[in-house]
C-alpha cells in the first residue's frame, strides 16, 4: 500500500456527527412549527376567497361572518374582533369611464351605484395571538399573526 493512498474514513466522524445534528434539529424544527403555521397558512387562503366573495356581496358583516365561519376550518379560535374589512371606493372620474359607453339613463344610474357599493379593493386584515408550548422543552412562545391583504373588486372585462 502506498503512503500517498486516500485512507478510509471513520463510519462516525466530525462531518457525519455535524449533519445528523442538523438534520435532527431542522426534524424538531418542522415537528414544532408546521403545526403551528399550517392553520396560518389556510387562513390566507380563506380571506383571498373572502375576497373574491366580496364581489358579490355588498354587505361587508355577512363576508366578515363567512369568513369566521370558513376559519373555523383552521381550529383557530377566531371571532369577528380578529377580522376588519375594508373597501376602497372607485373615483368619480373612475366611475365616469366605467359607465361612460352606457346611453340609457337607468341603467347607467343603477350601475354607478352598483360600481359605488362594491367598490375597487377589498382589503381584509386579520390579528391573532395564543401561546404554544413547544415540544419535548416545555417552553410556551407567545405568537402574534397579522397580515393584510387585498383583492380587486374591478369588473372583469375579457
Amino acid at each position: 500500500m502506498n503512503i500517498y493512498a486516500p485512507k478510509k474514513p471513520k463510519a462516525l466522524n466530525s462531518v457525519s456527527v455535524t449533519l445528523m445534528l442538523i438534520a435532527l434539529a431542522f426534524g424538531y424544527f418542522c415537528w414544532a412549527f408546521i403545526p403551528i403555521y399550517w392553520p396560518i397558512f389556510q387562513l390566507k387562503g380563506i380571506v383571498r376567497g373572502a375576497c373574491n366573495d366580496a364581489y358579490r356581496e355588498m354587505d361587508d358583516t355577512l363576508v366578515v361572518q363567512k369568513l369566521v365561519t370558513a376559519s373555523g376550518r383552521t381550529g383557530l379560535r377566531l371571532t369577528k374582533d380578529n377580522f376588519r374589512m375594508e373597501r376602497v371606493p372607485y373615483s368619480p372620474p373612475e366611475i365616469e369611464e366605467a359607465v361612460g359607453h352606457i346611453k340609457d339613463f337607468e341603467t347607467r344610474a343603477r350601475q354607478m351605484k352598483y360600481l359605488r357599493e362594491r367598490g375597487k379593493l377589498c382589503i381584509i386584515e386579520y390579528y391573532y395571538r395564543a401561546d404554544y408550548s413547544l415540544p419535548l422543552v416545555g417552553v410556551s412562545l407567545p405568537l402574534t399573526f397579522n397580515d393584510r391583504l387585498e383583492g380587486s373588486l374591478e369588473t372583469v372585462t375579457w
